[in-house]
């Protein structure tokens, strides 16, 4: 009687041991520098073996998280772990473990803000640059909430200040209804020492409004974050600024990024250094 043979030896065959645990931990760190930081946290608290990669050499994944997700803001980025550890730079632990976090919580509030004004204004997605300035001020915004020193807005011109007012009166906002308030009150002193700074800075809008200082009406209300984007670029490009950032020409889609910054002394210090 003939047997099946091919049945026989498939059934044989060993099974597979190249799972996940057994690649080298150099591989396994490739991998987390390819994450973002969310992804990254997930997988650092839910599987030992990244847990242990990431406590092996998580200054490394660090600088790599940096270069992702925060190019042109690391300044900032940096400044809000000083005044959260007491101390610059990623070197403990501690900072690493911020500034993940940090990372993290930043795309978070970037996706609520964007989806606030999409249905607020019906607008469409938010750019690139306009999520740039979201997240590079409000890096500065939590950085003078932890820190509580004034001083410390008298660093930035009337443009700066305006949109970290916007985000702290866009936050008040989102608290309260997400979290029934609960830190609403001190979020309104933060905002109402940065409405004062801001006020503290002379500047004129030109003779479109004026003299003096004025707004455009549709900075109030629900209709706040018209310093983010680009369709108002009139009333706030001549606004007393100390923020470089990039043109906007980079931001499209048919613009290779290093090859304008070879030759757009505007970027080339923000994004190739």
């Amino acid at each position: 009687m003939e047997t099946n043979t091919s049945s026989t030896s498939h059934n044989n065959i060993a099974p597979s041991t190249c799972h996940i645990q057994y690649l080298p931990r150099e591989l396994i760190l490739e991998i987390i520098k390819y994450l973002n930081s969310s992804d990254t946290i997930s997988l650092v608290v839910s599987a030992r073996l990244f847990n242990d990669a990431w406590n092996d050499d998580y200054i490394s994944i660090c600088l790599s998280l940096l270069r992702q997700e925060a190019t042109l803001y690391t300044e900032e980025a940096l400044g809000l772990i000083k005044s959260q550890s007491g101390s610059s730079g990623y070197s403990t632990p501690k900072q690493a473990s911020l500034l993940l976090r940090n990372f993290s919580r930043a795309s978070f509030m970037l996706s609520q803000f964007n989806l606030s004004v999409r249905l607020n204004r019906s607008l469409p997605s938010m750019k690139p640059i306009e999520n740039f300035r979201f997240i590079r001020n409000l890096y500065r915004v939590w950085t003078f909430c932890t820190t509580g020193d004034e001083s410390y807005l008298q660093s930035f011109g009337y443009l700066e200040l305006e949109r970290m007012v916007e985000i702290a009166q866009w936050y008040v906002g989102w608290e309260a209804e997400r979290c029934n308030g609960k830190e609403s009150h001190q979020w309104w002193l933060w905002l109402k020492k940065i409405v004062k700074a801001r006020d503290n800075v002379p500047v004129s809008l030109g003779s479109r409004f004026g003299e003096g200082v004025r707004r455009p009406s549709w900075a109030y209300g629900p209709k706040w974050t018209w310093a983010f984007f680009d369709d108002y670029c009139e009333f706030w490009q001549g606004m007393q600024s100390t923020m470089c950032e990039p043109c906007r020409l980079v931001e499209l889609e048919s613009v290779d990024k290093k090859g304008h910054t070879s030759h757009c002394g505007e970027c080339r210090n923000l994004l190739l250094n």
